[in-house]
């Protein structure tokens, strides 16, 4: 609002005097319907080139989407780019001549979307390595500590970044900020970085989620009382065995496809050509090693856990067996805790099918509503 200078008269304040005018409240963030964050691409066309020799395309295989391109007059089809349908999908890809394509890449259901405010920042570990981490503050703003999400990665062999990710812009967009973690054994920080993380599950690389909580209340950016670990496959693991190792750090925690047991998974990897020896590599001896392993699997702690804990699985995961989630339900139950715990018919590692996306992002809404609310 503009503000016109005027001349003090009688009984009028004078100008120097007069209170400064009260700025607008900012809008209310706008609250993006959660389908958004679950959409899958969809086929997009073809495209022919200029002199009608060859034909690109656009190919959802539901984990993710190829740019191919073939011979008009018949071959094979030949992948040039891929996206993993999360971070972003393609939008078109049109011809530039007849040996060039230009490509047009958007996230389905950004439009329209506040925009996050995303910071890259550097926490301690407490036996001094340095670990990258992404911190994404909740919508609503404000300056008090407020209800905070920890979001591991799967893999674990993988790692975070900059990049857009549905999960992260839906917990701020509901009022949550965000905190992802490169914990060691997380892949681009080089090979000893990452060979730190091996049979270290529930270990050092546990105690990096725990140092990266303490570090986000001391920075006052999330409340200590309203702390909750959220993840899937290895991310899933790392919440459960926060809540196992440390119960009173976090207010709830919630698996997706996450690893219970790692003694059922070392032998579970053996099925696979290479499997045994990458077992043993990552994980450990499944004998030699049981004690480690016991102590360091959710499904035989689950006494330990003091705190509300979401569970969700899809029937027809190759990558780990539904039987993990099903054994760590048995145990909470077992142990009188409380939890949820819904399977996914014919659902897979990856969410291929929107619908279960759509469903599992309904779920956690949800439970962080009735146990972290902002």
């Amino acid at each position: 609002m503009a503000w016109a200078p005027c001349r003090a008269g009688a009984g009028d304040t004078p100008a120097a005097q007069q209170p400064a005018p009260a700025e607008a409240a900012p809008p209310a963030p706008a609250r993006v319907p959660l389908e958004h964050f679950a959409r899958l691409p969809m086929f997009t066309g073809v495209s022919l080139s200029p002199n009608g020799a060859r034909l690109a395309a656009l190919v959802n295989r539901g984990e993710d989407t190829l740019l191919v391109t073939r011979d008009v007059d018949g071959g094979e089809l030949r992948a040039l780019m891929k996206t993993d349908n999360l971070k972003f999908r393609f939008r078109w890809a049109r011809w530039v001549g007849n040996e060039r394509l230009l490509v047009s890449v958007i996230y389905p259901g950004r439009r329209g979307f506040t925009g996050t405010v995303e910071k890259a920042v550097r926490i301690q570990a407490r036996d001094g390595l340095s670990l990258a981490a992404y911190l994404t503050h909740a919508r609503n703003g404000g300056t008090a500590p407020g209800p905070l999400v920890l979001l591991p990665h799967g893999g674990p062999y993988a790692r975070d970044d900059a990049s857009f990710d549905p999960w992260t812009e839906l917990l701020a967009n509901r009022g949550y900020t965000v905190l992802q973690v490169n914990f060691r054994g997380s892949s681009g920080y080089g090979a000893e970085f990452q060979k730190a993380g091996l049979q270290r599950w529930g270990q050092e690389m546990q105690e990096d989620l725990e140092d990266a909580v303490q570090w986000a209340v001391s920075q006052g950016v999330a409340d200590p009382r309203r702390i909750c670990i959220v993840g899937a496959s290895y991310g899933g693991y790392a919440a459960l065995m926060g809540v196992v190792k440390t119960p009173h750090l976090y207010r709830c925690a919630v698996s997706f496809a996450g690893v219970s047991n790692l003694t059922d998974l070392a032998l579970h990897w053996t099925e696979f050509i290479g499997g045994k020896e990458g077992s043993r590599r990552v994980l450990g001896n499944w004998w030699q090693d049981r004690e480690r392993l016991r102590a360091t699997s959710p499904a035989l702690q689950a006494q330990r856990i003091e705190v509300p804990v979401l569970l969700v699985h899809g029937t027809a995961d190759r990558r780990v067996p539904v039987e993990q989630s099903r054994d760590m339900a048995k145990a909470l139950a077992s142990a009188g805790r409380s939890y949820r715990y819904m399977e996914q018919e014919g659902g897979d590692h990856h969410f291929s099918r929107q619908a279960h996306h759509t469903e599992f992002l309904r779920e956690l809404e949800a439970f962080l509503q009735a146990h972290l609310a902002p």
